[in-house]
């Protein structure tokens, strides 16, 4: 008799657990359980997209070798439209930006930097835009813009050229000491034997002739 009591005393133990948590208890698993799969869930459509995207990327690369424009224009709009917060898309927006410098469309330029800038999600490729855009505000002769942008840093490998580009701003203003301290910042930012370092290093030269010439 004693071991039904106990087996009746635990399952009456039981019942009233479920009463009191049982509810709560599985309503939590169910929801561990929904959160778990939500997240495969998007992980795998997120790694569809990304798959995609690399194809439509891969096409606007084979469409600039063949200097197909026409092409480049629709696979590049395609990713703004459809995957604009994938690295694609920022890759894409970079390159156009860069043929349109070439071109000597600053303002087209301009916006796809800036859209970089806005939509981008990795860091290196938004400050990458930053760091363009700044150029392209000196060469249209907007010095202090230029700097202003580069006083956000967003990724610090960028430091480096973000330091050599403020030189070279400083530079176009006609402010050398200030030119200077932005390029040794630079060297100082720089890892050793970085393949920028011997640029600068010629920038700082070049900055040291110049005083002796007004000295001698």
């Amino acid at each position: 008799m004693s071991v039904y009591a106990t087996e009746t005393e635990q399952t009456e133990q039981l019942k009233r657990w479920w009463h009191q948590y049982g509810k709560s208890t599985l309503a939590v698993v169910i929801l561990a359980f929904l959160a778990s799969w939500g997240w495969h869930a998007w992980q795998r459509q997120h790694e569809r997209l990304l798959q995609t995207a690399s194809v439509v990327y891969e096409r606007l690369l084979t469409s600039i070798i063949r200097d197909d424009q026409v092409a480049v224009q629709q696979q590049a709009a395609r990713l703004f439209k459809h995957y604009p917060r994938t690295p694609y898309a920022q890759l894409a927006a970079l390159i156009l930006a860069r043929k349109a410098v070439y071109d000597g469309d600053l303002n087209s330029a301009e916006k796809k930097l800036n859209w970089v800038m806005k939509h981008g999600e990795n860091s290196a490729l938004k400050e990458l835009a930053r760091i363009r855009q700044a150029r392209i505000l000196a060469a249209k002769d907007k010095p202090k813009e230029a700097l202003e942008l580069l006083n956000k840093v967003e990724d610090k490998a960028y430091l480096p050229l973000i330091q050599d580009t403020k030189g070279d701003i400083y530079l176009l203003m006609g402010n050398k000491e200030a030119a200077r301290s932005a390029y040794q910042a630079a060297l100082k930012a720089l890892p050793t034997y970085e393949i920028m370092q011997p640029l600068i290093l010629m920038k700082l030269d070049d900055l040291v002739v110049d005083n002796d010439d007004k000295n001698a």
